[in-house]
């Protein structure tokens, strides 16, 4: 499958080329930020504009959002 990756602010190095990134069905959005090294525990997952947590599994087409809590919290 694959899915649309943003990573904003201090996460931005992380994001993948083309913003495009193919995984194996019934991945974690925790899984997808080990593959991109995405090692924060204070991130702010966002799966189709929505929060949601590590372990929400992904679908082909969703779009992943990864943003450092600090910068979420001074929105």
């Amino acid at each position: 499958m694959q899915i649309e990756v943003r990573c904003f602010a201090t996460l931005s190095p992380h994001t993948p080329k083309g913003n495009r990134l193919d995984l194996p069905d019934g991945t974690t959005a925790e899984e997808a930020m080990h593959i991109l090294n995405i090692r924060s525990t204070e991130t702010l997952i966002l799966v189709n504009g929505v929060h949601a947590g590590p372990d929400r599994i992904l679908n082909d087409g969703d779009r992943l959002a990864f943003v450092p809590a600090a910068e979420a919290a001074n929105s």
